[in-house]
């Protein structure tokens, strides 16, 4: 399965959205009522979510048995994580870093975040009038 990195963005914004300072875990039944599940459906997104673990972005327990979920609880975005989300938080820096980022065969996750990090950049450097 590739990973959808329009999905990435959108989980973690989710997550960002729906979390309250004390880390208030999301079981599976909460999770499957996420806007992003309907919108690139159940697979796509737990697929994701599992990568963004791996790439230590979120922070999640689960237990697979017979390839049903049977325990599942999210626990929070890392500080990892929000870095990423902080360089394509923007819509228009998102717009770009994709725009970028199409001219190659691939992008990793962490190209993209040096991607978005260098659009950003740029942009600040253009508002303060800087050359």
């Amino acid at each position: 399965m590739k990973l959808n990195h329009e999905c990435v963005r959108k989980v973690l914004l989710e997550i960002e959205d729906k979390q309250d300072f004390l880390f208030q875990n999301f079981n599976y039944e909460e999770l499957k009522q996420f806007d992003c599940v309907t919108e690139f459906g159940h697979d796509v997104v737990f697929y994701t979510l599992y990568r963004l673990k791996e790439a230590d972005f979120i922070d999640f327990n689960h237990k697979i048995i017979n390839g049903k979920i049977h325990f599942f609880s999210l626990s929070k975005i890392t500080w990892k994580g929000h870095e990423f989300l902080d360089n394509i938080r923007d819509d228009k820096v998102w717009k770009n870093t994709k725009e970028i980022a199409s001219t190659f065969t691939s992008a990793s996750i962490s190209f993209l975040s040096k991607i978005a990090f260098n659009v950003l950049s740029e942009s600040v450097k253009n508002h303060l009038g800087i050359k």
